[in-house]
């Protein structure tokens, strides 16, 4: 990502979850954000996330459902323009 917002939070939530009592006990090791992604362009990888999406539809075949991602265009926590890669 253009920005530096996941890292921000990551580093929020490292130091304020210890404070809450379900997490008072445990030694936070590390944070993910499982929508995390790279994406390659031309000689360069930029940060993105990505939004998983299921689809549910009349069967073909066996399958009811389909499943796939949606990167970002904009950052959801400053609202900044995400480079794509390209």
């Amino acid at each position: 990502m253009n920005c530096n917002c996941i890292s921000k939070i990551k580093e929020h939530m490292t130091d304020m979850l210890p404070k809450q009592a379900q997490y008072a006990n445990m030694k936070i090791t590390s944070i993910d954000f499982d929508g995390e992604c790279f994406l390659y362009g031309e000689n360069r990888m930029v940060s993105a996330l990505s939004i998983p999406v299921t689809i549910n539809h009349e069967p073909i075949g066996r399958k009811k459902q389909t499943e796939t991602n949606l990167t970002i265009s904009y950052c959801p926590f400053c609202g900044e323009k995400q480079d794509k890669g390209d």
